[in-house]
């Protein structure tokens, strides 16, 4: 008798995106993988998603939280109530491909060493241009680099790879979470993927890109000028942008490599901060990211590790 399919559960975490969060599950709803449960968990929005959820999508299991955890602790949550043998963690500005579980799905079934798979993503709004075929963080420099970013997709990646960390819609095996038991919450937004990843890792799993699962994010491509829609559009994601590559590198480089991070490419990416920021007149994002850094430093040297998400 032929095996079951395994169950997957689709988790996605919103907060106040309700155009987003629908235009996502509309793309789920034509997924082809014939095991799934679909769980939201609404990081107590007030634009009316949860109940535009519960009105259009009956089959999806709509956790309410009562204050906003964000990425990792909605995640998290989310986790709680998984039943499947696999996570796929999708955010709610994503759109899935029909035939994306299925394939991701095939790839760890064929090697149980594989604990994440992530697929092919791509802008939205130019559905030709790559937005990942992987990233990888350099544990001397901190450096995060994605491949393929902004070129057009003529082919150029499609073989299967293990990569450093997989961004917004990446597949998990139940084995993984009970190995690194889900996605820390200290570093609150920024560097949780790529932290989760690498204590997978550790744990000796695979993590894989497989470009024939593909997913499109409604993010705007990089151009110049456009450098604080990428990560830093307030002041918020420019003060744990800072602070959690330091606290990603302390945690995961040699304390060599940490130490010369430290006092040389840590500097170096301040100055050019503080150059393209005052460049802008993005004086509050500025202020933010400098308050992130001397955090980040007190948290390099001393292990001591604070949060002033809301001081500025």
């Amino acid at each position: 008798m032929e095996k079951a399919p395994a169950l997957v559960s689709i988790v996605i975490v919103t907060w106040n995106r309700k155009k987003d969060v629908i235009r996502s599950l509309d793309s789920v709803k034509r997924i082809n993988y014939p095991s799934l449960e679909i769980i939201v968990v609404d990081n107590n929005s007030v634009d009316g998603t949860a109940e535009e959820i519960e009105k259009n999508f009956p089959g999806v299991i709509l956790i309410r939280n009562q204050r906003d955890l964000l990425a990792a602790g909605g995640r998290n949550t989310g986790i709680k109530y998984a039943k499947g043998d696999f996570i796929f963690f999708l955010d709610d500005d994503n759109v899935v491909e029909e035939n994306a579980i299925s394939k991701l799905t095939e790839i760890m079934s064929n090697d149980k060493q594989i604990g994440i798979a992530g697929p092919k993503m791509y802008y939205l709004n130019e559905p030709k241009r790559i937005w990942y075929a992987g990233a990888d963080i350099s544990l001397v420099t901190g450096k995060t680099g994605y491949v393929g970013l902004n070129e057009f997709d003529t082919g150029q990646y499609e073989d299967s790879r293990e990569t450093g960390h997989l961004p917004n819609a990446f597949l998990v095996s139940k084995e993984v979470i009970k190995a690194i038991r889900g996605f820390d919450e200290s570093y609150v937004m920024f560097y949780e993927e790529s932290d989760f990843a690498l204590r997978a890792k550790k744990q000796n799993f695979k993590v894989v890109f497989c470009p024939q699962a593909k997913v499109w994010h409604n993010v705007l491509p990089p151009v110049r000028g456009r450098f604080f829609t990428l990560g830093l559009g307030s002041s918020e994601r420019a003060y744990y942008a800072s602070r959690n590559r330091v606290v990603y590198m302390k945690r995961h480089a040699q304390q060599a490599a940490f130490l010369f991070f430290l006092i040389s490419f840590f500097p170096a990416a301040i100055i050019f901060y503080i150059w393209h920021s005052l460049g802008l007149r993005r004086y509050g994002i500025l202020k933010a990211y400098l308050i992130g850094s001397w955090d980040g430093l007190l948290y390099g040297i001393t292990g001591r590790l604070r949060d002033r998400q809301k001081t500025w």
